[in-house]
């Protein structure tokens, strides 16, 4: 297949792409990888620097030097964190596997009364420390009384535990229980996910 060309002539239908092709081609060269430098290598090269007088170089040098000294770091702390995530759901498998019996053990009577078990062992210490949460009675016509909350704050959680609780921040339900272990805290954060839930 061909067309007409400006002055009369044919020119091929391929050829014609092939220059428009062209002239979309980028010609930006390309940006050359980074190098990245072992601490031995910038040290000695800051050594000889600092031997020549070479204070610009030395400053330069010291700069990179920083640098890669704190891309080590980050890397490290990433590392350390990421494996303390890993500890951190592998105990907590066999925390909750422990919970679970303990709940069958217990008389219903009892669980029907708690909202929570708080066990701390901190391992600088010499003591542990346990603490059984008391569900919140809901009051009815200003008497005090009421049912109790037969709903654990994990159940809260997992159902409310995304929704936005501090518009400012973005803050979720489920981070700002996370965010602090302090008790009151954490009954704040519960308060408002039953009404959340309508239960209070």
């Amino acid at each position: 297949m061909t067309i007409e060309g400006t002055q009369g002539q044919q020119a091929p239908v391929d050829a014609i792409h092939e220059e428009k092709m062209a002239a979309n081609v980028n010609t930006t060269p390309a940006k050359a990888p980074e190098v990245v430098r072992s601490e031995e290598e910038i040290l000695s090269e800051l050594q000889t620097a600092v031997s020549a007088k070479d204070f610009a170089k030395v400053k330069a040098l010291s700069t990179e030097l920083a640098k890669q000294q704190k891309a080590v770091e980050d890397v490290a702390k990433e590392q350390a964190k990421a494996r303390i995530g890993d500890i951190t759901a592998k105990v907590k498998a066999e925390l909750d596997k422990t919970a679970a019996k303990l709940l069958k053990y217990l008389p219903e009577a009892d669980v029907a009364v708690m909202s929570g078990i708080w066990y701390v062992n901190d391992f600088g210490e010499s003591l542990t420390s346990c603490r059984v949460t008391k569900t919140a009675p809901k009051s009815t016509g200003g008497s005090g009384g009421g049912k109790s909350f037969a709903i654990s704050t994990n159940d809260l959680l997992s159902e409310f535990g995304d929704v936005v609780m501090v518009a400012e921040t973005g803050q979720t339900y489920r981070q700002a229980h996370e965010a602090s272990t302090d008790g009151n805290s954490r009954y704040k954060v519960r308060t408002k996910l039953l009404k959340l839930k309508g239960l209070a």
